[in-house]
């Protein structure tokens, strides 16, 4: 899952609270997550917050590469060539869902950003 600290970045607010629920009220038992900042309380769902995981990861200087349950990192300034870019990754990541490697590899990005 996604740390709050993270949440509150990638969608440059403060986010006071944040949880995940499954919507019952859809067929398909959709989760969200239910986030609290203050303007107000707003849903969102894993896959949207996985977008903008990716659009806050491009700004900060990395392209994330992820299918099914793993992703892969790589900084925008090492990637010249396609065929390069499978031997000069910053780093791999694997969780149970992609969603969950891609917030994985966003709180590296986070963790290491701020060592910079």
């Amino acid at each position: 899952m996604i740390s709050k600290e993270l949440l509150s970045e990638v969608l440059n607010t403060k986010v006071e609270a944040f949880r995940y629920v499954k919507d019952k009220d859809r067929k398909y038992r959709k989760e969200v997550c239910i986030i609290c900042d203050y303007e107000g309380t707003y849903d969102l769902s894993p896959i949207e917050i996985a977008n903008i995981c990716k659009e806050w990861a491009e700004n900060k200087g990395y392209i994330i590469f992820s299918k099914n349950k793993e992703c892969l990192i790589y900084s925008i300034d090492e990637v010249y060539d396609v065929i390069e870019c499978l031997n000069q990754y910053e780093d791999y990541f694997e969780a149970d869902t992609e969603c969950e490697a891609i917030f994985k590899a966003c709180e590296w990005i986070l963790k290491n950003k701020a060592n910079d």
